[in-house]
């Protein structure tokens, strides 16, 4: 059964499936990244010795200064709702495919099995249908 136009599916299914695995291995070393420690230099004007994540947070307690401006909610809601005016919703801008494929989709996935591990007891990180390994 074919619920969407063939031409879309291959580029639609790439949209649907990498886009979001890319963002979470972005988001993952992000976070790594912040909380790994930098090597202790107490040569350098930098701080050194922690994590960054702990110097924008703590500014103080490694010579700096903390220089955020608070933006009120209020402002931002007005912001945010003139540019809803102006170019549409913010949602409408973050889809990588559309609700309808999205549907699709979706409940395909749903329908997949999933096995954790192969017949050798390995573990698996794919996608195994017939629920007999790789």
């Amino acid at each position: 059964m074919n619920l969407l136009p063939a031409q879309t599916q291959p580029r639609d299914l790439f949209n649907w499936i990498f886009p979001p695995l890319v963002q979470a291995k972005l988001d993952e070393f992000c976070t790594y990244w912040n909380q790994h420690i930098i090597r202790l230099q107490p040569e350098k004007e930098m701080p050194s010795g922690h994590a960054p994540a702990d110097a924008l947070a703590h500014p103080g307690l490694f010579g700096g200064l903390h220089c955020g401006i608070q933006v009120p909610a209020d402002a931002l809601r007005d912001l945010r709702d003139a540019l809803s005016e102006e170019v549409g919703p913010r949602d409408s801008h973050l889809l990588w495919v559309t609700p309808e494929f999205d549907g699709v989709a979706t409940e395909i996935f749903a329908g997949l099995t999933f096995n954790k591990y192969n017949h050798s007891g390995e573990q698996l990180g794919g996608i195994c249908g017939d629920g007999a390994g790789s």
